[in-house]
């Protein structure tokens, strides 16, 4: 009897039909891992850009704000959270032991400190903030406590992106006492 050597038709056609149902499968698990990777991507990209930002308001604050106004002019009408019981919202003006003036705002969507002419963007320009979603507020609870100053605000990734992983937001909230009072 001859011995042959290979593969019959059926056992060729029982592989191609496996293949051919694995295949879908393992494309299809391909394309939801790089789904992933992208939403992580957005995610880590936001998180960096929040928490810079989050960190240089908070420090600033914290270490150079000695006074709060309503506007960059030092007269004790423009003064607010001096009193017990005082509480602002809207754009706060920190003057510092120099008795120069910072601030944080949104300019071309992006969170911005400005001191005296100079702005400095602390998010980059594909990380978002909308001029609705950023509050800085303050109170003063008694007059033994220095002003406390909320930071809320939204920042958001590629919201002009049409796909679903490429987007992501974060929203950053904290309170921070002033040190130095004037």
């Amino acid at each position: 009897m001859i011995k042959k050597e290979g593969f019959t038709i059926i056992e060729i056609i029982v592989v191609i039909a496996v293949i051919a149902m694995t295949l879908p499968t393992i494309f299809s698990l391909m394309f939801l891992s790089f789904q992933a990777q992208n939403r992580v991507r957005a995610l880590q990209n936001v998180k960096e850009s929040g928490d810079y930002a989050f960190s240089v308001m908070q420090s600033l604050i914290r270490q150079y704000g000695n006074g709060i106004y309503k506007a960059a002019d030092s007269s004790s009408a423009n003064k607010v959270c001096g009193i017990t019981g005082d509480n602002y919202t809207g754009r706060l003006y920190f003057k510092d032991s120099n008795n120069d003036f910072f601030s944080f705002s949104i300019d071309n969507n992006r969170i911005a400190s400005t001191s005296g002419v100079m702005v400095y963007y602390l998010t980059p320009e594909n990380v978002t903030a909308a001029a609705e979603d950023f509050v800085i507020s303050c109170e003063r609870l008694t007059d033994f406590d220095p002003p406390l100053v909320t930071i809320d605000f939204t920042l958001t990734v590629g919201a002009t992106q049409l796909r679903h992983e490429d987007k992501a937001e974060l929203r950053y909230q904290t309170k921070v006492k002033l040190r130095n009072i004037d």
